[in-house]
């Protein structure tokens, strides 16, 4: 879906999909919700505390924990937990992963953009693409593929021995791969209408806007699922675990911001402290914290973790945009985050990390509807035509609800607990790459006091 560029079959895909990723779908789902709890009660708050209790305490890489963090919470979503990564304790798989994942990005461009240059240069012996990105990728393949058959072979094994009823149960109120199982029944169900209408095939002529050609067999669709997938592992853990970075670096920096968090999160009913395990609060309470929501977007505006240009092509027939009219089709345009976040006339101060000014003189999160003296209101609306951290329109982000739940329980369980100071934040810049992650193989090392 992530790559199609011709509307109409992003569209179909993106519809077998958005009821998984709607808010409401994330925030009522009991598996992810078990989960998160193991997650952060089981995994990352011991370790927390082990680092806290060292002598002298031990510095933490931010990155490699938070990214270890989302993989394991967006692979629990996707496959369940019992068959989701376990990268916050598995260090050695966390950061066999990260290489190959971080090795490939300064060579996206050439197959994206050159594939066919790309692909007759390998044939005459030139590489653009070095071989190692090609292991790399193999890696993260295998992977994803061995993640898939592990659900698909669970899912079976369950309705094999329950009845139908308990399997529904299953889906909704314990642990289930979600979206995997999501996408599989989707794609059964085109393949079937399909086979209905006398295995003619669907619109293939990708050129007219029409909808994709579906997969004819059970190993087509096996492919097609992991390919789907592997794109959604990828994206959800690493734009939420750059954005994590940077958050935490933000709150290192400002400890009063921090204490002013701690505060606000310790009213959540029950607090994310180790004595209310497995119990965790709810989405909406969590979602509702004023200071971490305000937080949480201002380090979206400010730290996009994809900066740069998302480009879109100009349909059949042209189009206008802005100055530009009748623009032919197929020209290709993009928007970018970093500049539109940092206009001054919406933004005051862009270049300055300011949580205020997604709240009111209160310090209540900033709504349409608010009417403060400032025109709060109307600058709340603002403010959010030109916030593009999950762009916008038919190709905004479909797993932003999934970003946003995964982020604040990860801050709610940390700075509940502990408060981060900086040891070493040098490697801090952000990568001029498609995301772009800290430039430093170790960008913000941190020590984590305890607040008990």
């Amino acid at each position: 879906m992530f790559a199609t560029v011709d509307s109409k079959p992003h569209s179909a895909r993106k519809r077998m999909l958005s009821s998984i990723y709607s808010k409401s779908s994330v925030q009522s789902s009991a598996s992810l919700q078990l989960g998160v709890s193991h997650i952060l009660y089981k995994r990352l708050l011991p370790q927390l505390a082990s680092a806290a209790s060292a002598s002298p305490a031990a510095h933490v890489d931010m990155y490699k924990l938070l990214s270890a963090l989302t993989m394991d919470v967006v692979t629990t979503y996707i496959f369940s937990a019992p068959l989701a990564t376990n990268f916050t304790e598995d260090h050695g798989a966390r950061d066999a992963f990260l290489h190959w994942y971080n090795c490939r990005r300064s060579f996206n461009v050439y197959p994206q953009e050159m594939p066919r240059l790309t692909e007759w240069l390998e044939w005459l012996g030139l590489r653009l693409v070095p071989r190692y990105v090609d292991d790399a990728n193999g890696q993260i393949e295998a992977m994803t593929w061995n993640l898939c058959e592990g659900a698909r072979t669970w899912i079976e094994s369950v309705k094999t021995i329950e009845e139908p009823a308990d399997v529904e149960r299953r889906r909704t109120e314990g642990e289930w791969p979600v979206v995997y199982d999501g996408l599989i029944r989707a794609l059964e169900k085109e393949q079937e209408k399909t086979e209905n209408k006398g295995g003619k095939e669907m619109d293939v002529v990708l050129e007219k806007g029409e909808a994709p050609k579906m997969p004819q067999d059970d190993d087509a669709i096996k492919r097609e699922v992991a390919s789907e997938l592997l794109d959604h592992l990828a994206a959800g853990f690493d734009t939420s675990s750059i954005t994590l970075t940077y958050l935490a670096h933000e709150l290192s920096l400002h400890p009063s911001i921090q204490a002013r968090l701690r505060t606000q999160l310790r009213q959540l009913s029950p607090p994310m402290v180790p004595g209310s395990a497995p119990s965790i609060p709810s989405p909406k309470a969590v979602d509702a914290v004023p200071l971490l929501h305000a937080v949480m977007m201002e380090t979206l505006r400010l730290h996009a973790a994809i900066p740069g240009p998302q480009p879109r092509v100009t349909p059949a027939g042209g189009a206008s945009l802005g100055p530009y009219a009748n623009l032919p089709a197929g020209v290709r345009v993009a928007s970018q985050a970093w500049s539109l976040h940092r206009n001054p006339d919406v933004f005051p101060e862009p270049d300055q990390w300011r949580p205020e000014r997604w709240l009111d003189a209160n310090g209540d999160l900033l709504t349409a509807d608010s009417t403060d003296a400032e025109g709060g209101g109307e600058r709340f609306r603002e403010m959010m035509r030109w916030f593009w951290a999950f762009g916008s329109g038919g190709r905004m982000c479909i797993g932003s609800h999934l970003a946003v739940y995964q982020m604040k329980y990860i801050v709610a369980a940390i700075y509940s607990n502990y408060e981060t100071r900086i040891m070493d934040d040098a490697g801090m810049a952000q990568e001029d790459t498609y995301t772009a992650p800290p430039k430093g193989e170790r960008p913000l090392m941190v020590t984590f006091e305890s607040v008990e």
